[in-house]
């Protein structure tokens, strides 16, 4: 065997180990023969099932939003909610990626909109997340659970608070999100938006009955604001706010 096809068909670690023992490359191939045997067929069998597995498909088309596929993998037998090694589904991947046909051609097709992954996230907590606002649209038009919390206490308020996705936030608002939820640690969504600076967020939290509710230390957006010289956004809450001494 060539020296340079030694190199490409020996894995590295059998390389190694045969070189401790001053074996040729034609000693290694030849008593790695049945490993390169059971290597070859191993990765004859992984190419062969990428290319035959609707399975994957679904999520592939759902991720880049081929409705066409979708609804052929679907009637072609595909659980519409099956879900990968972290709990996400297609419809998990068509709403992080704004995917709004697919997202509706999903659950037209049976696909559950508030399944829950294995980081407690929701489709319509991953959406807002990533600000995709027509995405959260498409997902409470089709029964999403507006305020499902996550283990640590944060909604999708929280999140789109936090990251200062003002269109995503109104439309979780327009639905009836409840702006004062509190997480786990205390921290409600005008406190996360007052920590960034996010005027608008935090004006319009204030526009929908945000309060300003203190947190396990006795801190509140108020004190943030002060503390951290957003003077806007403490005259806000002052004026506008309930806050509780």
């Amino acid at each position: 065997m060539h020296p340079v096809a030694f190199f490409i068909v020996v894995p590295p670690l059998v390389r190694e180990k045969y070189k401790a023992f001053n074996y040729q490359p034609m000693d290694i191939i030849m008593k790695s023969k049945a490993l390169l045997t059971l290597l070859l067929l191993s990765l004859f069998a992984v190419t062969a099932a990428a290319q035959d597995n609707p399975e994957y498909d679904l999520f592939v088309a759902a991720n880049n939003g081929d409705d066409k596929s979708i609804e052929t993998i679907i009637y072609d037998g595909i659980d519409p909610n099956i879900a990968d090694q972290h709990g996400n589904t297609p419809m998990y991947y068509a709403a992080k990626n704004n995917q709004t046909s697919s997202i509706l051609k999903l659950a037209e097709l049976g696909a559950n909109v508030n399944t829950i992954n294995t980081s407690e996230n929701t489709p319509l907590v991953v959406a807002a997340n990533k600000g995709n606002t027509n995405a959260v649209k498409a997902l409470l038009s089709k029964g999403a659970f507006v305020d499902h919390v996550r283990e640590d206490g944060f909604t999708a308020v929280h999140i789109a608070s936090l990251k200062g996705h003002y269109e995503t936030l109104s439309v979780l608002l327009s639905y009836y999100a409840d702006p004062n939820i509190m997480s786990e640690s205390g921290v409600s969504p005008l406190m996360l938006a007052t920590s960034k600076g996010h005027t608008e967020i935090v004006k319009l939290l204030l526009e929908h009955s945000a309060k300003d509710v203190p947190n396990t230390n006795g801190e509140t957006a108020l004190s943030w604001a002060k503390s951290s010289g957003e003077t806007e956004i403490a005259e806000l809450i002052e004026t506008t706010s309930t806050v509780f001494k």
